[in-house]
C-alpha cells in the first residue's frame, strides 16, 4: 500500500524547489529568503543541512517539518553563521515514512552564509574604499582642475611673454647691429684719416722738390722780346749774346791808380 501510494504520487508531481533557484548565490546573515517548491507527497519537510565537516558529518537543522501538501512557501531568516568556510544546503524530505526513495529527497546547490561580522568588516573594507576613491577622485579632479588652470594660466600668460621675449631679443639684435655698423663706420673713418694723413704727408714731402724744381725750369712768366721761343735768341739779337747764346757780360772797370795823391 506505502509503495502504491509513492508510485502514485511520483506519476502526480515531482519534488522540487522553485526558489531560491539555482545560481542564485551566496546569502547574508540577517536576510530573509523565500524559499518554494512542488511536492507530491503529503507531508513535506524543510531542512537545512551544513557541512561536511572535517569528518565528513552533516549539521541538520529542521526549519519546517510535515508541511502540508497545500503549504508550498516558506520564508526564511537567515541567522548568523560562525564558519564562512562551511557551505550549507537547503533539503526537501518526504514527512512521513518511507522516505528513503530517491524521490522522497530534493536539495538545493551549496551556498555560503556571510555572516555578519564578515558583512560589517566588508562594509568597513566597502566604505574605505569607497572614501579612498572619491578622495583619489576628488584629488584627481582638484589636480584636473589645477592642470587646467596651470594650462590656461600657461596658455593665456605664456603667448604674451613669448611674444614679448621675442621682440626684446629682436631689439636687442638690432642694436647690438647697430652698434656694430657704428662702430665700422668710425673705424671706416679712421681709416680714411689716416690715409689722407699719409697721402697729405706724402704731397708734402714731395711737393717741395717738385715746386723747387718747377721754378728753377721757369723764371719768368712770358718770354723776353730778344726771345723767340723759351731759350732761343730772335734774329738780330745775336749781338748781345755770344755764340753759346749766352749774354755778354760788361767787362768790370780797372780800378784808378790812386797812389802818390795826397788827401787833406
Amino acid at each position: 500500500m506505502a509503495a502504491l501510494e509513492v508510485l502514485q504520487s511520483a506519476q502526480r508531481a515531482t519534488l522540487e524547489f522553485t526558489a531560491p533557484l539555482e545560481g542564485s548565490g551566496d546569502l547574508k546573515a540577517g536576510e530573509s529568503v523565500d524559499v518554494a517548491w512542488n511536492t507530491p507527497w503529503e507531508l513535506t519537510t524543510l531542512e537545512l543541512w551544513r557541512g561536511p565537516a572535517r569528518d565528513g558529518s552533516f549539521a541538520v537543522d529542521v526549519l519546517a517539518a510535515n508541511l502540508t501538501q497545500d503549504v508550498t512557501t516558506y520564508l526564511w531568516n537567515v541567522r548568523d553563521n560562525d564558519s564562512q568556510d562551511t557551505p550549507f544546503q537547503l533539503r526537501l524530505q518526504k514527512g512521513d515514512q518511507p522516505n528513503e526513495c530517491a524521490e522522497c529527497v530534493a536539495s538545493t546547490s551549496s551556498f555560503q552564509i556571510e555572516s555578519a561580522a564578515a558583512r560589517e568588516t566588508s562594509q568597513t573594507a566597502d566604505t574605505t574604499s569607497s572614501t579612498t576613491a572619491a578622495a583619489s577622485a576628488s584629488s584627481k579632479s582638484a589636480l584636473s582642475r589645477e592642470v587646467q588652470l596651470g594650462v590656461g594660466l600657461g596658455v593665456g600668460l605664456g603667448i604674451p611673454f613669448v611674444v614679448t621675449l621675442v621682440a626684446f631679443i629682436f631689439l636687442c639684435r638690432r642694436k647690438r647691429q647697430r652698434r656694430q655698423h657704428q662702430i665700422q663706420q668710425l673705424n671706416n673713418v679712421h681709416r680714411r684719416q689716416q690715409e689722407l694723413m699719409s697721402d697729405r704727408d706724402l704731397r708734402f714731402s714731395t711737393g717741395a722738390y717738385s715746386s723747387v724744381s718747377r721754378f728753377s725750369e721757369k723764371s719768368y712768366h712770358g718770354p723776353f722780346e730778344f726771345e723767340e721761343e723759351p731759350g732761343k735768341v730772335k734774329p738780330g739779337w745775336e749781338r748781345l749774346f755770344g755764340r753759346n747764346g749766352l749774354p755778354f757780360l760788361a767787362a768790370p772797370e780797372k780800378a784808378k791808380d790812386t797812389r802818390g795823391l795826397l788827401r787833406h
